[in-house]
């Protein structure tokens, strides 16, 4: 047999092997997938109003940001289809145990509180930044000068945990705190002078500030956190299935895509562990 022959041959034989290659791991991890989801779609409860992280899309009420686009790439590597639909936050985790949504996503931080209730999918880490009225008026420069200011955090949110933590270390020096049903409207009371500081997540806090002008971000991001996405207890097959999506989405390369994308290369979390916080 001709050498040209006998190498096209061989590079066909090698095509059809990498073809071969790639549908047995799809296949491997669809199989992953418990029954009652195959051929279903896995609903997904998420609390869209962290800019970059997932919020609604002007003009097209599209759920957009750096979860939705990380979800989707693991559905497609397990082969489900995800609905993501957008509620309040403080009955999201509630909704998640009663079974209304098979997975929550909503910037949530893993905390060994919350790991009582649900079971977590780690995919970055994200902290806590500080947004004070344009010009600094109470001079705040992080967590150990917020002392007899008048505290605010989202409403069941890990940002208002720590400002609690926060108050409680100040002792005796009156530190009240505000907790409010979405970032939006803490916002809002920042510029009414009702709150002196307000607590959000990292990642969306540029998002914020760049909306609202009359709004400053203080520099630096406080406590750091495993963040992922919640599933009830009893739902493992999915969870553990979710986690093998996740790594095939980090092992191929589109994870830093995705993050790329957004602007937030420097959250990465590749381990995808399990219930990986520890605070």
């Amino acid at each position: 047999m001709p050498l040209r022959k006998r190498m096209r041959l061989g590079g066909l034989a090698l095509l059809a092997g990498a073809m071969v290659a790639t549908s047995v791991f799809a296949k491997d991890l669809s199989g992953l997938v418990p029954e009652k989801y195959k051929g279903a779609t896995v609903t997904v409860g998420t609390a869209a109003t962290l800019p970059g992280v997932e919020s609604v899309e002007p003009g097209t009420g599209r759920i957009v940001g750096v979860e939705p686009d990380l979800a989707y790439a693991v559905a497609r590597k397990l082969g489900i289809k995800v609905e993501i639909s957008n509620v309040a936050f403080d009955g999201l985790l509630a909704s998640l145990q009663a079974g209304r949504y098979d997975v929550a996503m909503a910037g949530l931080a893993d905390t060994v509180q919350r790991q009582q209730a649900m079971d977590f999918v780690d995919w970055y880490v994200s902290g806590l930044r500080l947004i004070v009225p344009k010009g600094n008026p109470k001079k705040v420069s992080g967590p150990g000068n917020l002392c007899g200011l008048t505290l605010g955090g989202a409403r069941a949110s890990t940002q208002l945990r720590q400002m609690e933590r926060v108050a409680k270390d100040c002792g005796a020096k009156a530190t009240p705190l505000v907790a409010t049903d979405t970032t939006p409207a803490g916002l809002l009371l920042l510029n009414t002078g009702r709150v002196d500081v307000y607590a959000v997540d990292a990642m969306a806090a540029p998002g914020y500030v760049k909306a609202k002008p009359e709004l400053e971000l203080i520099a630096g991001e406080f406590f750091p956190l495993v963040r992922g996405v919640g599933f009830a207890k009893d739902n493992t097959g999915l969870r553990d299935a979710w986690q093998a999506g996740l790594k095939a989405v980090i092992d191929s390369g589109e994870y830093d895509e995705i993050l790329k994308r957004w602007g937030m290369s420097g959250i990465a979390y590749k381990q995808a562990t399990i219930n990986g916080g520890k605070l």
